[in-house]
C-alpha cells in the first residue's frame, strides 16, 4: 500500500509542476511588476503555500519515496537531453541507450561530465530550446568562483517557485509568514562586488544593494542601506559569507540595527564564529545553502548539523563518486556529482561542479527532514599546489583568517597563489594587526603544511577583485 501511495504522490507532484507553470502569468514572470494587491499575486502566494505543503510531505516520506520521484523526472529529462546535438553525440560515443536508464542506479552507466568538458561546446549544441523563448532566464556565468565557461538557461517558473517555497518552509519556524510578508517588498539581494542581476526572489525584491569597501562615503552608504531596510519594514538578504561579514561589520561600526529578517548565504563555507556574530548582533538567522550557478540551489543546511545540507531530492539526484565515476560508500569523501531534474533547457546529467563532499544516509535529524545529508568538504579549486606535484586544501588557511582578531579588524581577506609552494594573504583592514601576531600565525600555518609552504601576509586598505565576483581563494593558474 505504501509503495502504491508513493507512486501516486510522485505522479501528482510531477503534474503539479507542469500545472504551476500554466497558472503563473507570463507578465509576472518577466517583469516582476505585478501589483501586490492583484488577484494574480494572491494566486501566486497560494501556489507557493501549496508547494511548501508538498515539500514538507516529500521530506517526511524519506529516501525511498524521493527515489521514485527522481526516477519519474529523470526519464523525462533524459528523453529531452537526447534531442540536443551534444547529448545525442555523447550518448552515442559511450554506447548509452537512454531508454534503458530507468532508475537512479542506472545513472552509473553514464560517464560524469565537468566544466572542462563543456568549455568549447557551442551553446546551440547543448541547448534544447531557442534563446528567444521568453520563459527562459539567460545569464553569463564567467564571473563564477570556479569559472563556469558557458551560458546557461533554466525554466524560470519551476526554479523560482522551488526556491521561494524552500526558503518559506525553512523560515516558518522563525515566525516568518509569507501571507504577512508577501504583500510588501521584503526581500533584497545584497551583492556589493557584483553586477546588477536580481536574486532568485525577484518578485519580492526592492532591487540590489551595492556596498563596496572602497566607497569614499562608506558611512553614508551603510546608513542609506539601513534606512532602505527600515522603511521596507524588513528584508531577507542573499549574500556570500564574506559579504555577510563585511556588511554586518559595517553595520556594527556605525551602530546600526535595521530589521533584517534573515540572511541566505551561499558560495563559501560559513565559519561558526561569523554565524554567532551575526545572530548576536542582529538577532536573525543565517540560512546556508549549497548550489551552483548552473543549477541553482540544491540543498539547505540542517538546523542541527551545521556544515551538513539536506538535499532538494525533488529537483536533483546527488551522487558522490570517485575519480573513475564509480559510487563510494556512505560517508566516504568523493566528487559531488549532480543530475539536475528541472533544467530542461541545458540538461546537466552527472555533472561535477568541482566540489568535494560526502553523503550521509543514517544521521538522525531533529528537523524531521529525512532526505540525505550532504557534507561539503571543499572545492577542488580551493587547493594549494606544490613543486613536488602535490596538492593540499587551502581550508586550514581560510579558517585561520576567519577567526579573531581578524573577525573584528578585517573587512574581508583573500588568499592567492601565484607561485608553487607559496601563497599571499591580503587583509583588507580597518585597524592594523600587530606584525608579531601575523608572523607567529604564518609560522604555525606553514608547519601545518609540513614546512613546504611559504605564507606572506599583507595588510591593505582595499583588495582589488579580479572579475565581477570577489574570490576568497584565487588558485594558481595552470
Amino acid at each position: 500500500m505504501q509503495e502504491f501511495n508513493d507512486t501516486l504522490l510522485s505522479f501528482v507532484y510531477q503534474n503539479l509542476l507542469e500545472t504551476y507553470e500554466r497558472f503563473i502569468p507570463n507578465r509576472f514572470l518577466q517583469s516582476g511588476d505585478v501589483p501586490k494587491v492583484s488577484l494574480e499575486f494572491k494566486l501566486y502566494i497560494q501556489i507557493i503555500n501549496a508547494y511548501v505543503y508538498t515539500l514538507k510531505r516529500i521530506e517526511e516520506r524519506g529516501q525511498s519515496f524521493a527515489i521514485k520521484l527522481q526516477e519519474r523526472r529523470l526519464r523525462k529529462m533524459l528523453a529531452i537531453a537526447k534531442k540536443s546535438k551534444w547529448w545525442a553525440s555523447y550518448f552515442k560515443r559511450n554506447n548509452i541507450d537512454v531508454g534503458k536508464i530507468m532508475t537512479v542506479f542506472d545513472l552509473k552507466n553514464i560517464p560524469p561530465i565537468n566544466r572542462p568538458d563543456l568549455i568549447d561546446i557551442p551553446k546551440e549544441d547543448i541547448l534544447t530550446r531557442q534563446r528567444e523563448d521568453n520563459l527562459m532566464d539567460w545569464r553569463a556565468t564567467s564571473g563564477s568562483t570556479t569559472g563556469t565557461p558557458f551560458v546557461w538557461s533554466q525554466n524560470r517558473t519551476t526554479l523560482i517557485i522551488n526556491m521561494v517555497a524552500h526558503f518559506v518552509k525553512e523560515s516558518e519556524c522563525d515566525d516568518f509568514s509569507l501571507k504577512r510578508n508577501g504583500l510588501r517588498n521584503f526581500h533584497m539581494t545584497f551583492n556589493f562586488p557584483r553586477g546588477a542581476a536580481l536574486g532568485p526572489f525577484r518578485w519580492f525584491s526592492n532591487g540590489d544593494l551595492f556596498l563596496r569597501s572602497d566607497d569614499k562615503n562608506l558611512g553614508e552608504k551603510i546608513q542609506e542601506i539601513s534606512d532602505i531596510i527600515t522603511n521596507l519594514g524588513g528584508a531577507v538578504i542573499q549574500c556570500t559569507p564574506s559579504e555577510l561579514k563585511f556588511l554586518v561589520n559595517n553595520l556594527k561600526d556605525y551602530n546600526l540595527r535595521p530589521p533584517i529578517l534573515g540572511f541566505l548565504a551561499t558560495g563559501q563555507p560559513l565559519e561558526e564564529n561569523i554565524r554567532l556574530f551575526v545572530e548576536r548582533y542582529l538577532g536573525c538567522r543565517v540560512i546556508l545553502c549549497y548550489g551552483a550557478q548552473e543549477t541553482g540551489f540544491l540543498a539547505l543546511e540542517c538546523k542541527k548539523y551545521h556544515g551538513f545540507y539536506h538535499i532538494f531530492s525533488e529537483r536533483a539526484v546527488v551522487e558522490i563518486v570517485d575519480d573513475r565515476g564509480c559510487g563510494v560508500t556512505n560517508g566516504t569523501e568523493g566528487n559531488i556529482t549532480i543530475t539536475c531534474l528541472d533544467n530542461t533547457v541545458m540538461p546537466l546529467i552527472r555533472y561535477q561542479p568541482g566540489d568535494i563532499g560526502a553523503l550521509h544516509y543514517n544521521m538522525a535529524c531533529e528537523c524531521e527532514n529525512k532526505s540525505p545529508l550532504l557534507e561539503i568538504k571543499s572545492r577542488d579549486t580551493d587547493v594549494i599546489k606544490f613543486s613536488n606535484g602535490g596538492k593540499r586544501s587551502a581550508r586550514r588557511i581560510l579558517r585561520a583568517f576567519s577567526k579573531e582578531p581578524f573577525l573584528s579588524n578585517v573587512r574581508r581577506f583573500q588568499v592567492r597563489q601565484d607561485k608553487l609552494d607559496e601563497v599571499e594573504v591580503f587583509l583588507e583592514v580597518r585597524e592594523h594587526i600587530a606584525k608579531k601576531f601575523i608572523v607567529a600565525l604564518e609560522k604555525r600555518l606553514s608547519l601545518a603544511y609540513r614546512g613546504a609552504l611559504t605564507i606572506r601576509t599583507k595588510q591593505t586598505s582595499v583588495i582589488h577583485k579580479d572579475g565581477p565576483k570577489f574570490k576568497v581563494f584565487v588558485p594558481l593558474r595552470d
